[in-house]
């Protein structure tokens, strides 16, 4: 998939369980990746995230949307 959407910049995903294991192969993969939107998503923690954030080299924090996570503890997950 990185191969025929290599130029991916934008992901948005609502009301899906995103694990960790979805996110870290997405940071490696899409050398151009900048905005993730996840709302109302779960199933994450921190790790992912931050392997979003270490690895993609046009992400910004700020460009990061967490809308509505639910069932999770604020300390670690989201």
């Amino acid at each position: 998939m990185a191969e025929a959407y290599s130029w991916l910049e934008k992901l948005s995903l609502k009301r899906m369980v995103v694990t960790d294991e979805v996110l870290e192969p997405i940071s490696r993969l899409f050398k151009n990746f900048s905005v993730l939107v996840l709302s109302s998503c779960k199933g994450f923690t921190i790790d992912g995230l931050t392997a979003i954030v270490a690895n993609c080299k046009f992400f910004f924090v700020h460009y990061l949307v967490l809308l509505l996570c639910v069932g999770q503890q604020p300390e670690t997950d989201f």
